[in-house]
């Protein structure tokens, strides 16, 4: 059986961690602290500063088969990185991707530069205007101003310089998002999810269909283009995810982000059986293989993929902020009609967390499961239906 070592236990470890035993992976956590979202749903876990007890983190790694980072702690990531020469183990991380990726800054010059198109930055955007930090993962710190006045209020509430924010247009739409995987010059574009933001820009909702009114063709073999573009580019060799907005007349590309993702590929795995943990592991550990046609991760099912959130007796869906924020997570199936549940729900608890996963034949069905689940937990809490925000 194989036994990976995951770095860091956030919302990323999360994911690996889930995927990682649906291929029949044996998860080795290494976190420096016990207060992490995965650290009870990986089979093992060993509290590490990898950068303070190097020699105990090398000799974790002792039977272990392949090494995947999940953090974006730069200090972690630079101490993993100054030791891969040293450990005679694969690490599935694109180090020279992931400094151009992790600043909004290099990605948006890269996309200038090979005429990638993406949102005009201020001044010569209009207001309404998005202003986030440069080097800040998704939703981190994001506001949005409609005029002069508010832009100055929220940069001095930011305290801090302008040069290390992006301000740039506000862009109306639905978003959407998809997977490549780059390996030793074969690049290979996933499938494209829909994402559902909260009021603060952050993911609270992934959909997954091959309902073609909700992402039809032509917008999946746009993304496939741009992802293979600058996939090619920056010259891939690990797994990148890409965001964008579909507007009026045109896609434009949000951001880039070179390290494993959170939320799209569960839901991409129910919806196409497509396991992006077990497609890298074999292409780092069976080296030559062929990777998978892209023609047969069509989607079998239409996939919901959602937080939700029990607290002060109202029940609400929010962002995935709520689930990087929780302990004592686990894996139910069959929660309250939900297919699975990554949750630390406790009969008679008061505040709690989930992660719902629904799967059906078509979009409206899957819907309606959401529905009932989402009813069903509302009754056993006795919640009117002003105390459910959905």
């Amino acid at each position: 059986m194989r036994r990976i070592a995951i770095i860091g236990g956030g919302l990323q470890g999360i994911e690996v961690t889930y995927l990682a035993q649906k291929a029949g992976y044996k998860v080795l956590l290494i976190d420096k602290r016990r207060d992490v979202p995965a650290f009870n749903l990986a089979d093992e876990t060993i509290i590490c500063d990898i950068m303070k007890e190097k020699e105990k983190f090398k000799e974790s790694l002792d039977g272990v088969d392949l090494i995947l980072p999940t953090t974006e702690n730069n200090a972690a990531l630079q101490t993993l990185k100054s030791m891969d020469s040293k450990i005679d183990i694969p690490i599935v991380f694109d180090w020279a991707a992931y400094q151009i990726t992790n600043s909004k800054e290099k990605s948006k010059k890269l996309f200038s530069e090979y005429d990638i198109p993406q949102a005009d930055l201020w001044p010569k955007a209009d207001f309404p205007l998005i202003i986030k930090p440069s080097s800040a993962s998704g939703s981190q710190e994001v506001h949005r101003a409609e005029n002069k006045q508010e832009l100055d209020e929220v940069l001095t509430n930011l305290k801090a310089a302008e040069s290390d924010l992006i301000i740039e247009e506000y862009l109306p739409g639905p978003s959407y998002s998809i997977e490549v995987i780059g390996y030793q010059d074969q690049i290979l574009p996933l499938v494209t999810t829909y994402l559902d933001f909260d009021v603060d820009y952050d993911c609270r909702q992934v959909i997954s269909t091959d309902n073609l009114e909700f992402i039809d063709t032509e917008l999946r073999e746009r993304l496939n283009e741009l992802s293979s573009k600058i996939a090619k580019k920056i010259g891939l060799n690990g797994i990148m995810d890409l965001e964008v907005i579909r507007g009026e007349n045109d896609i434009k590309v949000l951001e880039i982000d070179a390290r494993f993702p959170s939320q799209t590929p569960i839901t991409v795995f129910w919806a196409t059986g497509l396991n992006m943990v077990e497609l890298l592991v074999k292409l780092y550990l069976e080296e030559g293989i062929e990777p998978e046609s892209k023609d047969s991760f069509s989607e079998n099912k239409s996939v919901i993929y959602e937080h939700i959130k029990m607290q002060n007796e109202v029940l609400e869906v929010c962002g995935e902020h709520i689930i990087s924020r929780s302990t004592d997570l686990r894996l139910e199936r069959d929660f309250f009609g939900a297919v699975e549940a990554i949750t630390n729900y406790g009969f008679r608890k008061q505040e709690w967390v989930a992660t719902l996963i629904f799967t059906a034949d078509s979009l409206v069905e899957a819907f309606k499961q959401r529905d009932r689940t989402l009813n069903k937990i509302s009754e056993i809490n006795s919640l009117s239906k002003t105390k459910v925000k959905r």
